[in-house]
């Protein structure tokens, strides 16, 4: 099985059953998705005119980049391509309301909308996105309060249809395992499902886990990237990992070191079906 993985200070390949780990891109790496032509990869640099979205053929050789309104991103986190509307859907949070965006690219006619689906003073912090059917999810971590939030809309409409408090603050990755919605509570590293209280699915601090952010998943097996809490309450460079797990048992199978590879922010399997890439193919 091969893994995608996007860090802080690298883009990775990594060969699961062999524990071989090739380095693709160094640069602080975060959304990550792809259609059948090619893969999309959002960099961030400190110099935000740097900030780009690389485009990859299927043999990671880049064949172009994305950078209209980049520069008004401060920082690009879960990006999802979405069949139906044939755009990638990036979330871009910032300190700010008017940081705090949707960015939608038009894959067709390479233009680019700037969505704010809720002016708010607050620092809602959009960092995820799940699309099921006809309905678009957006976690909100919430920087620091409890609880999260998972926004739902329409995504033809943009209408605001429900509106899910989570357990904990501080949360990414909302995934559906059938019909059940999880999302990973990263500060206290655990995988839970929504409605489902504290009790967790997975539960990647008995392993080491200190800060999850990161999830693959497919019939078999799920994926959990784990990384080192910082003093600034974030995921730092240090000691990263990608914890395996049964699904039908919940069961720890094994880690995977990702040496300097820098904090994981995202996970995706390459060679097969993962229920956390949601296409709406």
């Amino acid at each position: 099985m091969l893994l995608a993985v996007s860090s802080m200070r690298c883009f990775s390949l990594v060969d699961v059953d062999n524990n071989i780990i090739e380095k693709k891109y160094d640069d602080n790496c975060y959304g990550f998705t792809f259609n059948e032509n090619n893969y999309f990869l959002k960099t961030t640099n400190r110099d935000i005119r740097q900030s780009k979205i690389l485009v990859f053929d299927k043999n990671f050789n880049v064949v172009g980049k994305i950078t209209k309104e980049q520069k008004k991103i401060i920082r690009g986190h879960q990006m999802q391509y979405h069949a139906p509307s044939n755009k990638l859907w990036l979330t871009a949070p910032g300190e700010h309301a008017y940081w705090n965006n949707i960015y939608i690219y038009d894959l067709g006619t390479t233009e680019c909308e700037i969505w704010t689906p809720i002016h708010d003073k607050h620092r809602l912090h959009y960092n995820s996105i799940c699309f099921k059917g006809e309905l678009l999810y957006i976690l909100s971590h919430n920087y620091h309060v409890v609880p999260s939030y998972v926004y739902v809309y329409e995504w033809k409409t943009r209408k605001q249809v429900d509106k899910i408090a989570l357990e904990y603050g501080d949360c990414h990755n909302i995934f559906y395992i059938g019909d059940e919605f999880y999302y990973c509570a990263s500060m206290v590293a655990k995988v839970l499902r929504i409605g489902g209280g504290k009790t967790p699915f997975v539960d990647p601090k008995q392993y080491g886990g200190s800060f999850s952010r990161g999830i693959a998943i497919d019939d078999k097996y799920l994926f959990v990237g784990n990384s080192v809490m910082g003093k600034s309450n974030c995921a730092m460079p240090g000691h990263e990992t990608i914890g395996m797990y049964d699904v039908s048992t919940q069961k720890f199978i094994k880690s995977i070191e990702i040496p300097g590879a820098g904090a994981i922010h995202e996970i995706r399997i390459l060679d097969g079906l993962d229920y956390a890439h949601t296409t709406g193919e």
